[in-house]
């Protein structure tokens, strides 16, 4: 892939650790862009709150500890 592939390495990724759903999940706002790679970056941080959101709701309904 020849841009967007960085949004693979560890470097870019553990920015998104310990992050909830209530927390600002945003590039440009805690969450760093890499340059070239726009779309990558916006579409990865978009499902991580989509997963954070997610999560949350399960676990408040007890189908998740």
């Amino acid at each position: 892939e020849p841009r967007g592939g960085e949004v693979a390495y560890e470097a870019w990724r553990k920015q998104f650790r310990g992050k909830t759903a209530a927390d600002s999940v945003r590039v440009d706002k805690g969450i760093r862009s890499i340059s070239g790679a726009t779309i990558s970056v916006h579409a990865v941080t978009a499902g991580v709150r989509r997963v954070l959101a997610d999560l949350t709701t399960w676990h408040r309904a007890g189908a998740i500890w």
